[in-house]
């Protein structure tokens, strides 16, 4: 069975570097934050690290370990999936689409997340060392949680990663963001005067996170594209509270049940965005939790908003853009997008003004293209020196940059407008085509390359 610490185990044993416990006892307010934001300077793929002693916002230490930088190493999650960085969106889509399969339904005993059930006022968020990221945050948030909704026509079920206020030990504000599947399935329920049935889910195994995130159309089941990815049915099971017909993963290390009453909304955050500034405060629904199930030995993630652990939940973002471009130019090469608004496109130009053409395409086919800096297909994407050096070498802004006013924008942008709009650009970084002549890049012969090895000349121990 694939799950969360089957994974931890496997991993560390083949990667034991790129797993840190960290035994002694340290807050969950801020100082996890602080720890992974020197990492991320220390690091260019930081470590998963596991806090086994988490002081939580009840002033306990929690009997639960905290695991935050799961997803913070690109490297990682290909392996995760069995396949290359640069392969690594493109392969994650393909299987969420092409190669879904349909869950099967376990018997309660047969699934680990009800090793331990509590309801009514036995339900304690706050035994869970749920995190407090930044210093404007409202208080500890569920910031890797996916919320569980079933659109009530259809029946098919919608999940995404959702942030989420514990306001109280049995309550929670989420924040189901406009045009997102969840939203869609709460406004029909109001509509119809009728409360929403809701899960968090928290912990599984690394490649049904990545695809239960994955973008897909509405509605379709997140639980059978998570499937496709690990190549078989997802285990699912009867949640406690909400119904037999109300479905939740098995081998998840955390259930949380509630329901969202009609109309009810209340104050939630202010939180740091993903952007990397504090997000307004707004009026959300309320999830009055009804039920929690998890293993006798849980463990909880936290995804470090704002930070590198973010970075690849915009893969799908990427396979988009990606597909937009090679519509316009077909020798498109890949799409990298490593914050928030910023996208690295790489082309092999075959004429000239391919660059505008494939950035142009881009800009339009998703609300998080924002910036678009086109490089040829000697520019390494995922490697910053070799951006700026196209930016820097490549560019003559009078005459390379197309600014493109009122773009669909994302909400938690905040240099945006109130309507949501923002301004677009797509700076054309790619040098001229043959036979207009540009400088060739430095570079060794390749034969020199492959015949001196840095660990034929560097001790081991430095390496």
């Amino acid at each position: 069975m694939m799950n969360l610490q089957s994974f931890i185990g496997e991993y560390e044993k083949a990667h034991p570097e790129e797993v840190i416990h960290i035994e002694q006892e340290i807050n969950s307010r801020y100082e996890i934050t602080a720890l992974v934001i020197q990492g991320d300077e220390y690091w260019k793929d930081p470590p998963v690290f596991i806090f086994h002693r988490v002081k939580g916002s009840n002033g306990n230490v929690s009997p639960h370990p905290a695991i935050v930088n799961l997803f913070a190493s690109r490297p990682r999650c290909a392996r995760i999936i069995g396949t290359d960085v640069p392969h690594f969106a493109r392969e994650l889509q393909r299987r969420c689409t092409e190669e879904k399969r349909k869950p099967v339904v376990v018997k309660k005993g047969e699934a680990p997340v009800k090793e331990v059930i509590n309801k009514g006022k036995d339900v304690d968020l706050f035994e869970f060392p749920i995190v407090t990221h930044h210093y404007l945050d409202a208080g500890p948030y569920c910031s890797s949680g996916f919320a569980t909704t079933y659109d009530p026509d259809s029946g098919v079920d919608n999940c995404g990663i959702q942030r989420g206020f514990v306001k109280a030990k049995d309550e929670i504000r989420f924040w189901p963001c406009l045009g997102t599947h969840n939203n869609f399935n709460l406004e029909k329920h109001w509509e119809r005067g009728q409360d929403m049935r809701f899960a968090y889910w928290v912990g599984h195994h690394p490649a049904v996170i990545l695809g239960a995130e994955v973008r897909l159309g509405y509605p379709e089941s997140h639980y059978e594209a998570a499937g496709g990815v690990i190549g078989e049915p997802l285990r699912l099971v009867p949640s406690e509270s909400l119904g037999d017909d109300f479905l939740v993963p098995a081998d998840a290390e955390v259930v949380i049940e509630g329901i969202a009453k009609v109309g009810e909304r209340k104050a939630e955050g202010p939180f740091g965005e993903a952007w990397g500034h504090t997000g307004a405060q707004r009026l959300n629904p309320v999830i009055r939790v009804t039920a929690l199930t998890h293993r006798r030995d849980a463990y909880w993630i936290s995804n470090m908003v704002s930070h590198k652990d973010m970075q690849v939940f915009n893969s799908w973002r990427e396979v988009i853009i990606l597909e937009a471009a090679k519509r316009a130019v077909p020798t498109t090469q890949n799409v990298y997008i490593p914050v928030p608004g910023m996208v690295f496109l790489q082309i092999k130009q075959t004429r000239r003004n391919q660059g505008r053409e494939a950035g142009l395409a881009a800009l339009a086919s998703v609300e998080g293209a924002k910036h678009i800096f086109v490089v040829d297909d000697d520019i390494d994407i995922y490697n910053m020196h070799d951006i700026l050096t196209a930016i820097g070498s490549r560019t003559q802004w009078d005459k390379d940059v197309i600014i493109v006013p009122r773009g669909r924008g994302i909400g938690t942008d905040p240099s945006i407008s109130e309507e949501a709009t923002t301004a677009k650009a797509v700076i054309d970084c790619t040098k001229p085509v043959p036979p207009q002549p540009f400088e060739p890049r430095n570079s060794v012969p390749e034969e020199v390359m492959k015949r001196v090895r840095l660990e034929d000349w560097v001790a081991k121990k430095y390496l």
